[in-house]
């Protein structure tokens, strides 16, 4: 069946903080799993070869949140970012009822179960209580995931190894990596996802563009 091989490209040994990444993921698929969330790529296989760690999901067909998003500068209809934002919560809530954050909630991380109907989403404009036929929203990419119920905080050791985070989407604990991570950090990222699913943009608060070296430049 097709699926999907996550593996770190090149020749050699697979970072050590890289490793712990991939492991961390395999932990929180697995607990995500065990605890029958709902909407969640799924864990296929996991291992090691050749000094090469390696991670297999399930290939979920429909693209990205950040392509589709691309789509629509203007933001989606209004009545899908509700559907869409309302199925994210409801997995992120059961996740967090699990023990487990995933820090790194964005649009690139959302995957869609089908290719939507692009037609039909547009109807949703003009009609608001037209037939919903969209597909889900998966939640993918866990390898920024906290069980928190085990750890409070992880700092990840070798360089380059900080815990990761995207601009924009990562409270302030998170950029400055602070142990005050919980679920609340995963209710940051969903506010500003379903901001730039409404308006179609994202503004980076001015935290993260001074720890990134942006300045005062303009939000993006």
């Amino acid at each position: 069946r097709p699926v999907v091989l996550k593996f770190v490209h090149g020749e050699g040994k697979t970072p050590t903080f890289v490793a712990e990444r991939f492991r961390r993921e395999v932990r929180g698929l697995a607990a995500a799993d065990e605890a029958g969330v709902p909407r969640v790529v799924r864990l296929v296989a996991h291992g090691e070869q050749d000094d090469r760690v390696y991670v297999v999901t399930e290939l979920v067909p429909g693209g990205t949140l950040h392509e589709l998003l691309a789509e629509y500068p203007d933001g989606l209809p209004p009545v899908a970012a509700v559907y869409w934002g309302l199925q994210l919560v409801e997995t992120l809530g059961r996740l967090h009822d699990a023990g487990i954050v995933h820090r790194d909630v964005k649009p690139a991380n959302l995957l869609l179960a089908a290719a939507p109907d692009t037609d039909a989403l547009d109807r949703l404009d003009d009609d608001p209580r037209a037939p919903l036929d969209l597909p889900e929203l998966i939640l993918a990419d866990f390898g920024a995931v906290l069980l928190y119920r085990e750890e409070r905080f992880t700092r990840y050791d070798g360089q380059g190894a900080a815990t990761p985070y995207t601009p924009g989407f990562a409270p302030q604990e998170q950029v400055m990596r602070l142990p005050e991570q919980g679920p609340h950090t995963d209710l940051y990222a969903v506010a500003v996802l379903l901001a730039g699913m409404f308006t179609g943009s994202v503004r980076r608060e001015k935290a993260t563009r001074l720890l990134d070296g942006g300045g005062d430049e303009e939000p993006t």
